[in-house]
């Protein structure tokens, strides 16, 4: 089964990309919380600061960054990436206790391990907000969804994400061994007067983690590891079903 928060085998995940071999529904991984932090201390959620970069982009980056606040828990970055989603598109503040609680009961987090990550997106749909889901994105789908109103959750390698190594020579980012995978907000996508991207990410695992402004080739590189496993959260206000 793979989990989102936690590789319980501790086994190499390096060069699971969306390039190769296409993922099946579950591929026995998990999005753990992120390898920057090393020295995990549970903690009253903190806000750090929220004040996005200069956007002329798609998405809400503000939004987003005001509903942040750090996991609680070392494998509930879903859990908390999902609490982000629901304040940021419904303006309520549910404490992410309270939604660990519910998760565990529903089955789809488990202490100690993580969330399965088909279960990514349960919590969002427990609380009234449908999600679309699935492997192999991209980047135009991610446009499409944040340019409606959605929001998009997206599952990574926290090393790549934070720490990314680059070529000498070619300056492409660089495979790292994959150890664990990390579930964030995919909050805005904003074109450089260059033609280049960046991405804005709101991620549970960092304090400081608000709105943090990445590389393009940094972030695919990082998404690749993953199959490029996407959730999309449907704005209750846009959503076509609704009507």
């Amino acid at each position: 089964m793979a989990w989102v928060d936690g590789n319980e085998e501790g086994q190499d995940l390096t060069g699971l990309g969306a390039e190769r071999d296409p993922a099946p529904e579950t591929d026995g991984r998990a999005a753990q919380s992120p390898s920057d932090l090393p020295s995990w201390e549970p903690a009253v959620p903190t806000r750090g600061p929220a004040a996005p970069p200069a956007f002329d982009g798609v998405g809400d980056p503000l939004a987003d960054a005001l509903a942040h606040e750090r996991q609680i828990d070392r494998v509930s970055c879903s859990v908390a990436a999902q609490r982000i989603v629901i304040e940021s598109l419904t303006g309520v503040d549910i404490p992410e206790s309270q939604l660990l609680a519910e998760a565990a009961r529903g089955g789809y987090w488990i202490p100690g391990q993580g969330t399965p990550v088909e279960r990514v997106g349960d919590v969002l749909d427990l609380h009234g907000i449908r999600t679309t889901r699935g492997f192999g994105g991209n980047l135009a789908l991610c446009w499409e969804a944040l340019a409606r109103g959605d929001r998009v959750l997206v599952d990574v390698d926290p090393s790549e994400l934070t720490f990314p190594l680059r070529d000498a020579v070619t300056g492409a980012p660089l495979e790292q061994p994959t150890v664990a995978t990390h579930t964030v907000v995919l909050s805005g996508l904003d074109p450089n007067p260059d033609g280049s991207m960046s991405v804005l990410i709101s991620d549970p695992g960092r304090v400081d983690g608000a709105v943090v402004k990445v590389d393009v080739a940094d972030f695919e590189n990082a998404w690749a590891d993953t199959y490029r496993h996407w959730v999309i959260a449907h704005n209750p206000n846009t959503w076509a079903g609704a009507r």
